[in-house]
């Protein structure tokens, strides 16, 4: 448990890092600080994530493990953090690697756009992930 509140303060650094330091677009110390950034919120979360899903996947025979509730918000953890988010790194990173072969250029605007919504794609998975403990926190305050 400790682990994942841990890597939870090191995803929140993250944010806070890029929240401080936006991207530029020259290659400056603000803009490698927002990368540093963003490198800590996507692995913090990963890390996070693997620590709460293993935490979450023996539960016993708590009120979570009762709770139909507590069980779909633990199935949008592990959806959230196992596929989703590497699928959704995938993409940028295979139209980077299709430009590369194929010799396009990748100045126009659909491809920044494709990776844009992407980008956004992932911050709402991570948001959706962390928004889903909410459910666990009713469920336990419902049954005190």
């Amino acid at each position: 448990a400790a682990e994942s509140a841990n890597m939870g303060y090191v995803a929140a650094l993250g944010v806070a890092l890029q929240g401080l330091f936006t991207l530029e677009t020259a290659l400056s110390a603000q803009t490698l600080l927002h990368f540093a950034g963003a490198i800590a919120f996507v692995l913090g979360t990963m890390w996070h994530a693997d620590a709460s899903n293993a935490l979450f996947s023996d539960i016993g025979d708590s009120v979570l493990a009762a709770s139909p509730y507590a069980k779909a918000s633990v199935a949008i953890r592990r959806t959230s953090s196992e596929g989703l988010a590497a699928l959704l790194l995938l993409v940028p990173v295979g139209l980077q690697v299709w430009q590369w072969v194929t010799g396009t250029d990748g100045k126009g605007s659909r491809f920044q756009n494709v990776i844009g919504v992407a980008q956004w794609a992932l911050v709402m998975n991570f948001a959706v992930f962390y928004c889903s403990y909410c459910f666990d926190f009713w469920v336990v305050l419902e049954a005190t």
